[in-house]
Protein backbone atom coordinates (compact mmCIF):
# COMPACT_ATOMS: atom_id res chain seq x y z
CA UNK A 1 0.00 0.00 0.00
CA UNK A 2 2.81 2.44 0.62
CA UNK A 3 4.11 2.30 -3.03
CA UNK A 4 0.62 2.86 -4.06
CA UNK A 5 0.08 5.56 -2.33
CA UNK A 6 3.25 7.11 -2.99
CA UNK A 7 2.59 6.81 -7.06
CA UNK A 8 -0.82 8.54 -6.49
CA UNK A 9 0.66 11.21 -4.80
CA UNK A 10 3.46 11.82 -7.36
CA UNK A 11 0.18 12.36 -9.77
CA UNK A 12 -1.30 16.30 -10.43
CA UNK A 13 -3.98 17.24 -8.21
CA UNK A 14 -6.56 16.88 -11.11
CA UNK A 15 -5.69 12.77 -11.23
CA UNK A 16 -5.97 12.74 -7.47
CA UNK A 17 -8.93 14.55 -7.24
CA UNK A 18 -10.18 12.27 -10.18
CA UNK A 19 -9.29 9.30 -8.37
CA UNK A 20 -12.07 10.33 -5.52
CA UNK A 21 -15.30 10.28 -8.54
CA UNK A 22 -17.03 7.32 -9.05
CA UNK A 23 -19.14 8.32 -12.19
CA UNK A 24 -22.18 7.37 -14.84
CA UNK A 25 -22.64 8.38 -18.27
CA UNK A 26 -25.69 7.82 -20.59
CA UNK A 27 -26.08 5.01 -22.86
CA UNK A 28 -23.44 2.76 -24.45
CA UNK A 29 -20.46 4.29 -25.29
CA UNK A 30 -18.51 6.84 -22.73
CA UNK A 31 -18.17 10.35 -23.83
CA UNK A 32 -14.81 11.25 -23.97
CA UNK A 33 -13.89 13.00 -21.32
CA UNK A 34 -15.17 9.89 -19.15
CA UNK A 35 -12.70 7.26 -21.40
CA UNK A 36 -9.92 9.76 -21.07
CA UNK A 37 -10.08 9.97 -17.05
CA UNK A 38 -10.84 6.49 -17.39
CA UNK A 39 -7.38 5.59 -18.33
CA UNK A 40 -5.94 8.59 -16.56
CA UNK A 41 -7.12 7.92 -12.96
CA UNK A 42 -10.30 8.17 -12.88
CA UNK A 43 -11.91 6.26 -9.65
CA UNK A 44 -14.66 4.49 -11.04
CA UNK A 45 -17.80 4.30 -12.66
CA UNK A 46 -21.41 3.60 -12.04
CA UNK A 47 -23.70 2.17 -14.58
CA UNK A 48 -27.10 2.08 -14.98
CA UNK A 49 -30.07 0.22 -16.86
CA UNK A 50 -30.16 2.19 -19.70
CA UNK A 51 -25.91 1.43 -20.02
CA UNK A 52 -27.32 -2.20 -19.54
CA UNK A 53 -29.99 -1.90 -22.00
CA UNK A 54 -27.61 -0.52 -24.69
CA UNK A 55 -25.14 -3.23 -23.93
CA UNK A 56 -27.89 -5.99 -24.51
CA UNK A 57 -29.16 -4.96 -28.06
CA UNK A 58 -25.58 -4.39 -29.26
CA UNK A 59 -21.81 -6.14 -27.87
CA UNK A 60 -23.45 -7.38 -25.05
CA UNK A 61 -23.19 -6.70 -21.15
CA UNK A 62 -19.46 -9.05 -20.66
CA UNK A 63 -17.89 -7.38 -23.83
CA UNK A 64 -18.94 -3.98 -23.38
CA UNK A 65 -17.92 -4.51 -19.07
CA UNK A 66 -14.35 -6.10 -20.55
CA UNK A 67 -13.57 -3.17 -22.78
CA UNK A 68 -14.56 -0.65 -20.02
CA UNK A 69 -11.80 -2.34 -17.70
CA UNK A 70 -9.43 -2.88 -21.06
CA UNK A 71 -9.72 1.34 -21.14
CA UNK A 72 -8.88 1.45 -17.30
CA UNK A 73 -5.52 -0.96 -17.59
CA UNK A 74 -2.86 2.17 -18.26
CA UNK A 75 -3.25 3.54 -14.79
CA UNK A 76 -4.07 0.47 -13.19
CA UNK A 77 -0.89 -1.11 -14.43
CA UNK A 78 0.98 2.36 -13.37
CA UNK A 79 -0.49 1.99 -9.74
CA UNK A 80 -2.09 -1.13 -8.89
CA UNK A 81 -5.22 1.10 -8.43
CA UNK A 82 -8.42 -1.18 -9.30
CA UNK A 83 -10.72 1.04 -10.98
CA UNK A 84 -14.30 0.70 -9.31
CA UNK A 85 -17.08 -0.76 -11.32
CA UNK A 86 -20.01 -0.31 -9.48
CA UNK A 87 -23.91 -1.60 -10.15
CA UNK A 88 -26.89 -0.22 -8.20
CA UNK A 89 -28.80 -3.87 -8.04
CA UNK A 90 -30.99 -4.45 -5.09
CA UNK A 91 -33.65 -6.24 -6.79
CA UNK A 92 -37.37 -5.78 -7.67
CA UNK A 93 -38.18 -2.27 -7.69
CA UNK A 94 -34.33 -1.06 -7.82
CA UNK A 95 -32.04 -3.28 -10.35
CA UNK A 96 -30.00 -2.28 -13.79
CA UNK A 97 -29.46 -6.02 -14.63
CA UNK A 98 -32.53 -7.24 -16.33
CA UNK A 99 -33.54 -10.13 -18.48
CA UNK A 100 -31.78 -11.67 -20.43
CA UNK A 101 -28.78 -10.79 -18.30
CA UNK A 102 -30.01 -11.81 -15.07
CA UNK A 103 -34.17 -12.36 -13.77
CA UNK A 104 -36.37 -10.44 -12.28
CA UNK A 105 -35.48 -9.91 -8.67
CA UNK A 106 -36.80 -10.07 -5.58
CA UNK A 107 -38.03 -6.88 -3.14
CA UNK A 108 -35.86 -6.52 0.00
CA UNK A 109 -39.98 -5.96 1.59
CA UNK A 110 -40.76 -9.54 -0.02
CA UNK A 111 -37.73 -11.26 1.42
CA UNK A 112 -38.65 -9.76 4.60
CA UNK A 113 -42.12 -10.89 4.72
CA UNK A 114 -41.48 -14.11 4.09
CA UNK A 115 -38.47 -14.06 6.91
CA UNK A 116 -40.54 -12.61 9.67
CA UNK A 117 -43.26 -15.62 8.55
CA UNK A 118 -41.33 -18.37 7.58
CA UNK A 119 -37.77 -18.14 8.99
CA UNK A 120 -35.86 -21.49 7.63
CA UNK A 121 -36.80 -21.37 3.92
CA UNK A 122 -36.64 -17.54 3.52
CA UNK A 123 -33.17 -17.63 5.25
CA UNK A 124 -32.10 -20.20 2.81
CA UNK A 125 -33.33 -18.43 -0.34
CA UNK A 126 -31.81 -15.36 0.65
CA UNK A 127 -28.13 -17.03 0.66
CA UNK A 128 -28.96 -18.86 -2.57
CA UNK A 129 -30.40 -15.31 -4.30
CA UNK A 130 -27.92 -13.51 -3.02
CA UNK A 131 -25.36 -16.08 -3.97
CA UNK A 132 -26.68 -16.13 -7.36
CA UNK A 133 -26.60 -12.29 -7.36
CA UNK A 134 -22.96 -11.80 -6.48
CA UNK A 135 -21.35 -14.64 -8.57
CA UNK A 136 -23.45 -12.87 -11.63
CA UNK A 137 -22.17 -9.48 -10.99
CA UNK A 138 -18.07 -10.67 -10.52
CA UNK A 139 -18.57 -12.69 -13.55
CA UNK A 140 -19.52 -9.58 -15.81
CA UNK A 141 -16.98 -7.47 -13.88
CA UNK A 142 -18.45 -5.52 -11.37
CA UNK A 143 -16.83 -5.08 -8.31
CA UNK A 144 -19.08 -3.12 -5.97
CA UNK A 145 -22.80 -3.41 -5.53
CA UNK A 146 -24.94 -0.40 -3.53
CA UNK A 147 -26.78 -2.90 -1.39
CA UNK A 148 -27.86 -3.43 0.81
CA UNK A 149 -30.36 -0.87 2.10
CA UNK A 150 -30.08 -0.61 5.89
CA UNK A 151 -32.81 1.92 6.16
CA UNK A 152 -35.97 0.36 8.17
CA UNK A 153 -39.23 1.16 7.04
CA UNK A 154 -40.88 3.57 9.92
CA UNK A 155 -43.02 5.92 7.52
CA UNK A 156 -46.05 4.33 5.67
CA UNK A 157 -45.82 6.99 3.30
CA UNK A 158 -41.69 6.87 2.76
CA UNK A 159 -41.77 7.97 -1.52
CA UNK A 160 -38.17 6.82 -1.83
CA UNK A 161 -37.61 3.59 0.45
CA UNK A 162 -40.65 2.24 0.67
CA UNK A 163 -40.12 -1.70 -0.55
CA UNK A 164 -36.63 -1.44 -0.88
CA UNK A 165 -36.35 -1.33 2.97
CA UNK A 166 -36.36 -5.04 4.07
CA UNK A 167 -38.60 -4.37 7.14
CA UNK A 168 -40.10 -2.40 9.87
CA UNK A 169 -37.99 -4.60 12.00
CA UNK A 170 -34.56 -3.76 12.58
CA UNK A 171 -33.98 -6.91 13.30
CA UNK A 172 -35.26 -8.44 10.37
CA UNK A 173 -33.39 -5.81 8.34
CA UNK A 174 -30.09 -6.81 9.94
CA UNK A 175 -30.51 -10.55 9.72
CA UNK A 176 -31.49 -10.16 5.88
CA UNK A 177 -28.17 -7.51 5.82
CA UNK A 178 -26.08 -10.04 6.93
CA UNK A 179 -26.60 -12.87 4.44
CA UNK A 180 -26.49 -9.93 1.64
CA UNK A 181 -22.86 -9.30 3.09
CA UNK A 182 -21.56 -12.26 3.42
CA UNK A 183 -22.80 -13.43 -0.44
CA UNK A 184 -21.02 -10.51 -2.09
CA UNK A 185 -17.95 -11.37 0.15
CA UNK A 186 -17.25 -14.81 -1.08
CA UNK A 187 -18.15 -13.84 -4.79
CA UNK A 188 -15.20 -10.96 -4.61
CA UNK A 189 -18.18 -8.44 -4.83
CA UNK A 190 -17.64 -5.47 -2.37
CA UNK A 191 -20.82 -3.35 -0.29
CA UNK A 192 -21.96 0.11 0.39
CA UNK A 193 -24.66 -0.14 3.15
CA UNK A 194 -27.12 3.08 2.59
CA UNK A 195 -28.56 5.31 3.05
CA UNK A 196 -26.81 6.35 6.53
CA UNK A 197 -27.65 7.88 8.84
CA UNK A 198 -31.15 6.87 7.74
CA UNK A 199 -33.90 7.59 5.07
CA UNK A 200 -36.37 5.25 6.68
CA UNK A 201 -38.55 7.85 8.07
CA UNK A 202 -38.41 10.71 5.48
CA UNK A 203 -41.75 11.91 4.07
CA UNK A 204 -40.12 13.42 1.08
CA UNK A 205 -37.65 12.21 -1.69
CA UNK A 206 -34.09 13.46 -1.13
CA UNK A 207 -33.90 13.14 -5.23
CA UNK A 208 -36.26 16.09 -5.71
CA UNK A 209 -36.53 17.59 -2.19
CA UNK A 210 -34.04 18.85 0.54
CA UNK A 211 -35.72 17.21 3.49
CA UNK A 212 -34.75 17.09 7.54
CA UNK A 213 -34.89 14.12 9.49
CA UNK A 214 -34.30 13.05 13.01
CA UNK A 215 -32.05 9.80 13.83
CA UNK A 216 -33.77 6.93 14.42
CA UNK A 217 -32.63 4.37 17.29
CA UNK A 218 -33.80 1.60 14.95
CA UNK A 219 -31.90 2.59 12.02
CA UNK A 220 -28.65 3.55 14.04
CA UNK A 221 -28.79 -0.16 15.55
CA UNK A 222 -29.24 -1.22 11.68
CA UNK A 223 -26.10 0.43 11.08
CA UNK A 224 -23.90 -0.06 13.90
CA UNK A 225 -24.65 -4.16 13.40
CA UNK A 226 -23.07 -3.53 9.45
CA UNK A 227 -20.17 -2.13 10.82
CA UNK A 228 -19.70 -4.85 13.12
CA UNK A 229 -20.45 -7.14 10.27
CA UNK A 230 -17.95 -5.90 8.44
CA UNK A 231 -19.51 -3.85 5.74
CA UNK A 232 -16.72 -2.18 4.27
CA UNK A 233 -18.46 1.15 2.79
CA UNK A 234 -21.53 3.35 3.31
CA UNK A 235 -23.51 5.36 1.25
CA UNK A 236 -24.30 8.70 2.90
CA UNK A 237 -27.76 10.23 2.07
CA UNK A 238 -28.32 14.21 1.54
CA UNK A 239 -30.98 14.34 4.31
CA UNK A 240 -30.38 16.93 7.03
CA UNK A 241 -30.28 15.70 10.59
CA UNK A 242 -30.37 18.95 12.89
CA UNK A 243 -29.85 17.09 16.03
CA UNK A 244 -26.82 16.04 15.28
CA UNK A 245 -25.56 19.36 13.61
CA UNK A 246 -25.13 23.14 14.49
CA UNK A 247 -25.59 23.86 10.99
CA UNK A 248 -28.04 22.36 9.32
CA UNK A 249 -26.42 20.86 5.97
CA UNK A 250 -27.29 17.84 4.03
CA UNK A 251 -25.27 14.85 5.84
CA UNK A 252 -22.87 14.34 2.99
CA UNK A 253 -21.52 17.94 3.17
CA UNK A 254 -21.27 17.34 7.11
CA UNK A 255 -18.38 17.03 8.82
CA UNK A 256 -20.78 16.51 12.41
CA UNK A 257 -22.02 13.27 10.36
CA UNK A 258 -18.90 12.09 8.62
CA UNK A 259 -16.58 12.36 11.18
CA UNK A 260 -18.47 13.26 14.27
CA UNK A 261 -21.22 10.60 14.02
CA UNK A 262 -20.14 7.56 11.75
CA UNK A 263 -16.53 7.79 12.69
CA UNK A 264 -15.87 9.02 16.16
CA UNK A 265 -19.06 7.66 17.42
CA UNK A 266 -20.00 4.49 15.86
CA UNK A 267 -15.62 3.68 14.80
CA UNK A 268 -16.61 2.95 11.25
CA UNK A 269 -13.16 2.74 9.37
CA UNK A 270 -14.21 2.27 6.07
CA UNK A 271 -15.14 4.10 2.74
CA UNK A 272 -17.51 6.67 2.73
CA UNK A 273 -19.18 7.12 -0.59
CA UNK A 274 -21.73 9.90 -1.03
CA UNK A 275 -25.10 9.29 -2.64
CA UNK A 276 -25.86 10.80 -6.52
CA UNK A 277 -24.56 14.77 -5.84
CA UNK A 278 -26.92 15.90 -8.64
CA UNK A 279 -29.56 14.99 -6.07
CA UNK A 280 -31.86 17.81 -5.44
CA UNK A 281 -31.39 17.39 -1.92
CA UNK A 282 -27.91 18.51 -1.65
CA UNK A 283 -28.30 20.76 -4.96
CA UNK A 284 -31.05 22.80 -3.20
CA UNK A 285 -29.07 23.23 -0.24
CA UNK A 286 -25.83 24.79 -2.32
CA UNK A 287 -25.66 28.13 -1.26
CA UNK A 288 -24.14 31.26 -3.68
CA UNK A 289 -22.68 33.70 -2.24
CA UNK A 290 -24.39 36.98 -3.89
CA UNK A 291 -21.34 39.14 -3.30
CA UNK A 292 -18.78 36.68 -5.79
CA UNK A 293 -19.43 36.72 -9.47
CA UNK A 294 -22.01 34.87 -10.27
CA UNK A 295 -21.31 30.93 -11.41
CA UNK A 296 -23.24 28.45 -14.00
CA UNK A 297 -25.36 25.99 -11.90
CA UNK A 298 -22.35 23.26 -13.10
CA UNK A 299 -19.73 25.59 -11.75
CA UNK A 300 -21.66 26.32 -8.49
CA UNK A 301 -21.93 22.13 -8.12
CA UNK A 302 -18.13 21.91 -8.74
CA UNK A 303 -18.21 24.02 -5.01
CA UNK A 304 -20.81 21.74 -3.60
CA UNK A 305 -18.51 18.25 -4.33
CA UNK A 306 -15.36 20.11 -3.18
CA UNK A 307 -17.42 20.74 0.14
CA UNK A 308 -18.23 17.18 0.39
CA UNK A 309 -14.70 15.69 0.07
CA UNK A 310 -13.72 18.19 3.16
CA UNK A 311 -16.62 16.68 4.63
CA UNK A 312 -15.53 13.41 4.68
CA UNK A 313 -17.10 12.19 1.97
CA UNK A 314 -13.75 10.05 0.62
CA UNK A 315 -16.06 8.90 -3.11
CA UNK A 316 -18.59 11.21 -4.47
CA UNK A 317 -21.17 9.53 -6.91
CA UNK A 318 -21.88 11.49 -9.94
CA UNK A 319 -24.15 9.88 -12.61
CA UNK A 320 -24.41 12.43 -14.54
CA UNK A 321 -20.72 13.86 -15.22
CA UNK A 322 -21.26 15.06 -18.74
CA UNK A 323 -23.60 18.07 -17.27
CA UNK A 324 -21.92 18.19 -14.03
CA UNK A 325 -18.43 17.71 -14.89
CA UNK A 326 -17.80 18.91 -18.25
CA UNK A 327 -20.51 21.14 -18.89
CA UNK A 328 -20.13 24.93 -18.77
CA UNK A 329 -16.16 24.45 -17.49
CA UNK A 330 -17.40 22.35 -13.78
CA UNK A 331 -14.42 19.84 -13.49
CA UNK A 332 -11.55 23.29 -14.34
CA UNK A 333 -13.70 25.08 -11.48
CA UNK A 334 -13.37 21.70 -9.01
CA UNK A 335 -9.69 21.60 -9.84
CA UNK A 336 -8.71 25.47 -9.08
CA UNK A 337 -10.65 25.91 -6.54
CA UNK A 338 -9.21 22.75 -4.99
CA UNK A 339 -5.73 23.74 -5.32
CA UNK A 340 -6.40 27.07 -3.02
CA UNK A 341 -5.37 27.01 0.83
CA UNK A 342 -8.53 25.36 2.23
CA UNK A 343 -9.24 28.98 4.48
CA UNK A 344 -10.27 30.31 0.94
CA UNK A 345 -12.42 27.20 0.68
CA UNK A 346 -9.34 24.61 -0.63
CA UNK A 347 -9.25 21.22 -0.52
CA UNK A 348 -8.42 20.69 2.83
CA UNK A 349 -5.20 18.55 2.22
CA UNK A 350 -5.08 16.57 5.62
CA UNK A 351 -8.43 15.30 4.92
CA UNK A 352 -7.82 14.28 1.68
CA UNK A 353 -4.85 12.62 2.26
CA UNK A 354 -6.83 10.38 4.89
CA UNK A 355 -8.66 9.74 2.00
CA UNK A 356 -6.45 8.40 -0.42
CA UNK A 357 -4.99 5.87 1.99
CA UNK A 358 -8.95 4.73 2.38
CA UNK A 359 -9.34 4.60 -1.00
CA UNK A 360 -6.14 2.52 -1.04
CA UNK A 361 -6.98 0.24 1.32
CA UNK A 362 -10.10 -0.45 -0.08
CA UNK A 363 -8.94 -1.39 -3.52
CA UNK A 364 -6.48 -3.80 -1.98
CA UNK A 365 -9.49 -6.20 -1.78
CA UNK A 366 -10.62 -5.67 -4.85
CA UNK A 367 -10.09 -8.42 -7.41
CA UNK A 368 -8.60 -6.90 -11.08
CA UNK A 369 -11.00 -8.56 -13.67
CA UNK A 370 -11.55 -10.36 -15.62
CA UNK A 371 -13.09 -12.73 -13.10
CA UNK A 372 -12.91 -16.35 -13.38
CA UNK A 373 -15.88 -16.93 -11.26
CA UNK A 374 -19.04 -18.81 -12.88
CA UNK A 375 -22.35 -17.13 -11.68
CA UNK A 376 -24.64 -19.29 -9.87
CA UNK A 377 -28.05 -20.74 -11.22
CA UNK A 378 -31.03 -19.88 -9.07
CA UNK A 379 -33.18 -22.05 -8.94
CA UNK A 380 -36.73 -21.19 -10.72
CA UNK A 381 -38.34 -22.98 -8.31
CA UNK A 382 -37.25 -21.20 -5.43
CA UNK A 383 -37.87 -18.25 -7.06
CA UNK A 384 -41.67 -19.21 -7.61
CA UNK A 385 -41.76 -20.00 -4.22
CA UNK A 386 -40.94 -16.79 -2.77
CA UNK A 387 -42.59 -14.85 -5.66
CA UNK A 388 -46.03 -17.19 -4.86
CA UNK A 389 -45.78 -16.72 -0.74
CA UNK A 390 -45.58 -13.20 -1.06
CA UNK A 391 -48.42 -12.97 -3.20
CA UNK A 392 -50.48 -15.30 -1.20
CA UNK A 393 -49.09 -12.62 2.45
CA UNK A 394 -50.75 -9.73 -0.11
CA UNK A 395 -54.33 -11.72 -0.72
CA UNK A 396 -54.39 -12.20 2.49
CA UNK A 397 -53.72 -8.65 3.47
CA UNK A 398 -56.43 -7.77 0.79
CA UNK A 399 -58.80 -10.17 2.63
CA UNK A 400 -58.76 -7.66 5.38
CA UNK A 401 -57.72 -4.46 4.38
CA UNK A 402 -56.79 -1.55 6.75
CA UNK A 403 -59.32 0.84 5.35
CA UNK A 404 -63.17 1.32 6.82
CA UNK A 405 -65.82 -0.97 5.81
CA UNK A 406 -69.10 0.49 4.19
CA UNK A 407 -71.38 0.60 7.47
CA UNK A 408 -74.40 0.25 5.32
CA UNK A 409 -75.31 -2.30 2.31
CA UNK A 410 -74.33 -0.04 -0.52
CA UNK A 411 -70.99 -0.95 -1.60
CA UNK A 412 -67.56 0.92 -2.68
CA UNK A 413 -65.49 1.23 -6.23
CA UNK A 414 -62.10 0.09 -6.24
CA UNK A 415 -60.12 0.88 -9.16
CA UNK A 416 -57.17 -1.32 -9.52
CA UNK A 417 -53.90 -0.61 -11.74
CA UNK A 418 -52.95 -2.76 -15.13
CA UNK A 419 -50.59 -4.85 -13.23
CA UNK A 420 -49.93 -7.63 -15.72
CA UNK A 421 -46.80 -6.25 -17.13
CA UNK A 422 -45.11 -7.68 -13.71
CA UNK A 423 -45.89 -11.33 -13.99
CA UNK A 424 -42.72 -12.49 -12.72
CA UNK A 425 -43.98 -11.37 -9.06
CA UNK A 426 -47.00 -13.43 -8.92
CA UNK A 427 -46.34 -16.49 -11.57
CA UNK A 428 -48.74 -18.26 -10.43
CA UNK A 429 -51.76 -15.77 -11.53
CA UNK A 430 -49.34 -14.86 -14.80
CA UNK A 431 -51.46 -17.28 -17.39
CA UNK A 432 -55.06 -15.55 -16.51
CA UNK A 433 -53.45 -11.85 -16.05
CA UNK A 434 -52.90 -10.29 -12.62
CA UNK A 435 -55.18 -7.63 -12.82
CA UNK A 436 -57.98 -10.29 -13.86
CA UNK A 437 -57.35 -12.78 -10.89
CA UNK A 438 -57.10 -9.66 -8.42
CA UNK A 439 -60.53 -8.07 -9.52
CA UNK A 440 -62.21 -11.42 -9.29
CA UNK A 441 -60.98 -11.98 -6.02
CA UNK A 442 -61.60 -8.72 -4.95
CA UNK A 443 -64.88 -9.48 -6.19
CA UNK A 444 -65.69 -12.39 -4.42
CA UNK A 445 -64.13 -11.31 -1.31
CA UNK A 446 -66.23 -7.92 -1.01
CA UNK A 447 -69.14 -8.90 -2.85
CA UNK A 448 -70.90 -5.33 -2.15
CA UNK A 449 -67.96 -3.44 -3.77
CA UNK A 450 -67.30 -2.69 -7.39
CA UNK A 451 -64.01 -3.31 -9.04
CA UNK A 452 -62.93 -2.19 -12.01
CA UNK A 453 -59.62 -2.06 -13.77
CA UNK A 454 -58.23 1.13 -14.92
CA UNK A 455 -57.92 0.14 -18.25
CA UNK A 456 -61.53 0.51 -19.05
CA UNK A 457 -62.30 3.91 -17.42
CA UNK A 458 -60.18 6.00 -20.02
CA UNK A 459 -60.77 5.64 -24.05
CA UNK A 460 -57.70 8.07 -24.53
CA UNK A 461 -54.94 9.28 -22.27
CA UNK A 462 -57.25 12.47 -21.27
CA UNK A 463 -60.69 11.44 -21.28
CA UNK A 464 -62.92 9.36 -18.90
CA UNK A 465 -65.00 7.07 -20.52
CA UNK A 466 -68.78 8.47 -19.95
CA UNK A 467 -70.35 4.49 -20.35
CA UNK A 468 -68.97 3.09 -17.31
CA UNK A 469 -69.25 6.75 -15.35
CA UNK A 470 -72.76 6.53 -16.54
CA UNK A 471 -72.86 2.83 -15.45
CA UNK A 472 -72.15 3.20 -11.73
CA UNK A 473 -74.50 2.82 -9.07
CA UNK A 474 -75.42 6.32 -7.18
CA UNK A 475 -75.20 4.87 -3.75
CA UNK A 476 -71.89 4.09 -3.65
CA UNK A 477 -70.40 4.83 -0.18
CA UNK A 478 -66.70 5.69 -1.09
CA UNK A 479 -63.86 5.19 -3.36
CA UNK A 480 -60.41 3.46 -3.45
CA UNK A 481 -58.41 4.64 -6.59
CA UNK A 482 -54.94 2.78 -6.67
CA UNK A 483 -52.21 4.40 -9.43
CA UNK A 484 -49.39 2.21 -9.81
CA UNK A 485 -46.28 3.92 -11.37
CA UNK A 486 -45.38 7.16 -10.77
CA UNK A 487 -44.18 8.73 -14.22
CA UNK A 488 -47.67 8.00 -15.29
CA UNK A 489 -49.06 11.41 -15.73
CA UNK A 490 -51.32 10.49 -18.05
CA UNK A 491 -53.26 8.34 -15.68
CA UNK A 492 -53.16 10.95 -12.82
CA UNK A 493 -54.20 13.51 -14.92
CA UNK A 494 -57.80 11.40 -15.91
CA UNK A 495 -57.97 10.77 -12.28
CA UNK A 496 -57.35 14.32 -10.87
CA UNK A 497 -59.15 16.14 -13.15
CA UNK A 498 -62.34 13.37 -14.28
CA UNK A 499 -62.74 10.69 -12.32
CA UNK A 500 -62.36 12.13 -8.67
CA UNK A 501 -64.47 15.27 -9.47
CA UNK A 502 -67.16 12.96 -11.34
CA UNK A 503 -67.45 10.52 -8.21
CA UNK A 504 -67.90 14.56 -5.84
CA UNK A 505 -70.38 15.57 -8.39
CA UNK A 506 -72.25 12.42 -7.65
CA UNK A 507 -72.47 13.39 -3.51
CA UNK A 508 -69.52 11.30 -2.34
CA UNK A 509 -67.72 13.24 0.25
CA UNK A 510 -63.97 14.22 0.03
CA UNK A 511 -63.12 12.02 3.23
CA UNK A 512 -64.98 8.86 1.70
CA UNK A 513 -62.27 9.10 -1.46
CA UNK A 514 -59.00 6.97 -0.73
CA UNK A 515 -56.34 7.74 -2.98
CA UNK A 516 -53.41 5.33 -2.92
CA UNK A 517 -50.52 5.23 -5.14
CA UNK A 518 -47.86 3.05 -4.75
CA UNK A 519 -46.01 4.07 -1.49
CA UNK A 520 -46.36 7.50 -2.38
CA UNK A 521 -49.39 10.05 -0.98
CA UNK A 522 -51.43 12.34 -2.71
CA UNK A 523 -49.28 15.46 -1.64
CA UNK A 524 -46.31 13.40 -3.36
CA UNK A 525 -44.64 15.57 -6.51
CA UNK A 526 -45.57 13.17 -8.90
CA UNK A 527 -49.40 14.93 -8.24
CA UNK A 528 -48.04 18.00 -8.57
CA UNK A 529 -49.40 20.52 -11.47
CA UNK A 530 -52.85 18.29 -11.36
CA UNK A 531 -55.80 19.76 -9.91
CA UNK A 532 -56.16 16.83 -7.22
CA UNK A 533 -59.68 18.22 -4.97
CA UNK A 534 -58.63 19.11 -1.50
CA UNK A 535 -60.15 17.33 1.54
CA UNK A 536 -59.32 13.90 0.25
CA UNK A 537 -58.96 10.92 2.91
CA UNK A 538 -55.41 10.69 4.00
CA UNK A 539 -53.77 7.62 2.21
CA UNK A 540 -54.38 4.49 3.66
CA UNK A 541 -51.90 1.69 3.39
CA UNK A 542 -49.45 -1.35 4.86
CA UNK A 543 -47.00 -2.51 3.80
CA UNK A 544 -49.32 -4.98 1.76
CA UNK A 545 -50.38 -2.03 -0.40
CA UNK A 546 -46.55 -1.11 -1.36
CA UNK A 547 -45.73 -4.65 -1.99
CA UNK A 548 -48.41 -4.78 -4.57
CA UNK A 549 -48.97 -1.60 -5.75
CA UNK A 550 -45.51 -0.79 -6.42
CA UNK A 551 -43.24 -3.54 -7.14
Amino acid sequence: MVSILKTIHDYPLATQLAQRLIVGFHDGVPDTWVQHWLAKGLGGLILFRDNVSAWQQTTGVAEAMDGLWQTARPFHEATGLVPIMAIDQEGGHIERLTPPTFPHGINPWALGAWLARDPQPALAFAQQYYHTLASTLASLGFNLNCVPTLDVHLQPTNPVIGIRAYHTDPSLVTQLASVCLEAHQEAGVLTSGKHVPGHGSSMLDSHTHALSLTLQPAEEATFRAAITAGCPTFMVNHAQYPGLQPTPQPASLSPYIAQGLLREQWGFTGLLLSDDMAMAGVDANTQQDTSAPQLSPEQQMAHTLLDALNAGMDMLLVRDSARLLVASGGWETLVAQAEKPVSAGGLDREQHHLSLERIAAYKAGLTPYPHTTSPAQLSTTQVAECSNTWVRSVWQGLQNPTVPKPNTQNGRLWVIPNLDTIPQYAPDWAPEGFTNVLQKRLQTSHPQDIVIPYAVLGDSATTLNPTVLNALPTNITGALVITYHPDRFSEQSVIATHLIPALLAQGLSPDSIHLLHGHLPPTSPCWEGLAVPTGLCPSLRTPVWDMLFNS
